[in-house]
């Protein structure tokens, strides 16, 4: 009890030191705007949704965010990316499961007329991915081998979470980004393949981690969003960590998706504002391409305290503020 107790002020001591720096750089980078009327989204109790994932489909944006309160991936709908509205739950924990206690940190991706929704799973400390299908994007079942990845290399340690997954049709393969490490906070982003989204094959070594060139990235990364563009490269966006408790939003591309990624001269793209309702930190971000109007919509995680909400910026698509690092 007493360990226990120094634990927690130790920690809110180190919590109040690392959150000086939220404000070491500009709300947003060069080419970038947070949307006036943030936030976007928010719960009826205020502050639990978090880890949102946006694709636009059938002339609609759809969204996947996690419920910190219900445990829970809930499912909306928006016209025009602002304005969202609630269509149901997607799938939910389960209390007396081994590894799905809690669900969360969900990509949904529509293909041949069938929804795939990859997942986050936790339960002891630990997390996977796991596996839901459904014929009409709004009810789920999971599928029957689940988990379908765990934490098994040594870069994983104890967690692997936060997948983004897309169809690439000229290797006809699911490639899937995730987030690996620790339980908390992960501590790289990793690569797998997979001819049917349910077996993968696992990239050997991180292909994104901490760099101690930039202040704001030099403790780790964590949850990326990743796109194709027109020209075939793949871009990237995710969560750069300064500490363990400021986490701002940065932009990468890549030919393959995996090796030689270039990181954006704007980052960090998104970071906390004093007195805003993202004051303490920005991350997970969900990234989609507006290739009529050359822009980035960009949906993501705004926390004070411990209220966590949606918000919403737009981006140039301009490739002056790329460079090689």
């Amino acid at each position: 009890m007493h360990n226990d107790l120094l634990s927690r002020i130790e920690k809110k001591i180190t919590r109040t030191i690392n959150q000086k720096h939220a404000y070491d750089f500009d709300g947003t980078g060069i080419g970038w705007n947070k949307f006036e009327n943030n936030p976007v989204l928010s719960d009826e109790h205020g502050g639990s949704l978090f880890d949102p994932f946006v694709r636009r489909i059938n002339g609609k944006y759809m969204m996947g965010v996690s419920n910190r309160r219900t445990k829970s991936v809930e499912l909306y709908e928006s016209i025009e990316g602002t304005l969202w509205k609630k269509i149901g739950v997607a799938i939910t924990g389960i209390p007396t499961s081994e590894w799905e206690k809690d669900v969360n940190r969900a990509c949904f991706l529509h293909r041949n007329s069938r929804w795939y929704l990859w997942y986050t799973g936790q339960s002891e400390g630990k997390s996977y991915i796991g596996l839901a299908t459904s014929a009409d994007g709004r009810k789920y079942d999971r599928y029957e081998i689940n988990p379908v990845i765990k934490p098994e290399l040594e870069f994983e340690k104890k967690s692997v979470m936060n997948p983004c997954v897309m169809y690439d049709d000229c290797s006809n393969m699911f490639k899937m980004w995730y987030a690996a490490g620790e339980s908390y906070e992960p501590d790289v982003i990793a690569y797998a393949e997979s001819t049917d989204g349910i077996h993968w094959k696992k990239n050997p070594i991180p292909v994104m981690s901490s760099n101690a060139d930039f202040l704001y990235q030099k403790a780790k990364v964590g949850a990326c969003d990743v796109v194709r563009m027109k020209d075939g490269r793949y871009c990237m966006a995710y969560i750069a960590y300064q500490n363990i408790n400021v986490a701002r939003i940065c932009l990468a591309y890549s030919d393959d998706g995996i090796s030689n990624w270039i990181y954006s001269k704007s980052n960090p793209i998104l970071s906390p504002e004093r007195g805003k309702w993202d004051s303490h930190a920005v991350y997970k971000p969900s990234i989609v391409l507006d290739e009529e109007n050359n822009k980035f919509l960009l949906w993501y995680n705004g926390r004070t305290n411990h209220c966590e909400q949606i918000g919403m910026a737009l981006g140039e698509q301009n490739d002056t503020v790329f460079a090689r690092l």
